[in-house]
């Protein structure tokens, strides 16, 4: 099984002049994408509430979800 990568250009749903192009890891099974803080605080992305999240280890964390 590989890797699939993909250019990506990500722009914040508030301020539209705020955008960027990304290189990402693109998992097909997964329902959300996660993004550095660096990058959330870049776009001025804002925290709308908490989910919980399960990684492919098993791990579980409860993460902030930003638009």
């Amino acid at each position: 099984m590989g890797k699939v990568i993909e250019k990506v250009k990500i722009t914040s749903l508030f301020d539209t002049t705020k955008t960027m192009n990304v290189e990402a890891v693109i998992d097909t099974e997964a329902t959300m994408f996660v993004l550095p803080k660096n990058l959330v605080d870049e776009l001025a992305l804002r925290k709308i509430r908490d989910a919980k999240v399960k990684y492919a280890n098993n791990q579980v964390q409860i993460k902030p979800i930003a638009l």
